[in-house]
């Protein structure tokens, strides 16, 4: 959200969906090795504070933790779901929030989403970078004031994306591949914040 993007959580209005279908499929693609070292080479060490914030066992950072680990940035994960506190704005320049099984609605059952939309907030006042996946692109959303809401139809498996022309200008996404294949797996959605591309 650093420069006025919000990864929506089916990344529909950052990346159009190629096709548009809906299904399971149990092989998981890959990516090839030269196009994984191309975009680590485009991406010096800087050493940047990154903070995930966890919200169930199963949903680690695993892939955000790979790419932190390659680029020489610290990471420290907040484990919500074992009762750890959330970081203070200070202490990260990224902030990577997770998916989890709740929505973002659960309020009653899961108190610290109202403070973790207060981070979220005061992050976003701060410029902070933010990713949220799945869950946390939900947060990201309410925090602004979006609705986040059941989706006519459930997303579940792996289905081809590629950038859009605005993503693809913008400094958040500009690096990314053309076209690529994440595992979705999601009930809900969200209207978008405006000035999202």
């Amino acid at each position: 959200v650093g420069d006025g993007l919000c990864v929506r959580n089916n990344f529909r209005h950052i990346y159009d969906t190629v096709p548009p279908r809906f299904g399971y499929t149990r092989q998981r693609p890959s990516v090839p090795a030269a196009e994984l070292s191309a975009f680590h080479e485009q991406h010096p060490q800087d050493n940047h504070l990154m903070r995930a914030v966890q919200h169930g066992a199963h949903e680690g950072p695993a892939a955000s933790a790979a790419w932190a680990a390659a680029r020489g940035h610290s990471l420290e994960v907040a484990r919500l779901d074992r009762g750890e506190p959330l970081p203070a704005v200070e202490e990260f320049d990224l902030l990577v929030l997770l998916g989890g099984p709740m929505s973002v609605n659960d309020e009653a059952l899961h108190p610290w989403l109202v403070e973790e939309k207060r981070l979220i907030e005061a992050a976003i006042r701060s410029d902070r970078r933010i990713l949220g996946v799945c869950l946390g692109s939900q947060l990201i959303a309410a925090a602004l004031g979006r609705r986040v809401y059941h989706a006519p139809t459930p997303e579940i498996g792996w289905f081809p994306v590629r950038v859009l022309p605005a993503a693809a200008r913008s400094r958040t996404f500009a690096e990314m591949p053309a076209t690529f294949t994440p595992l979705h797996w999601h009930g809900e959605t969200f209207d978008l914040p405006e000035g999202a591309i």
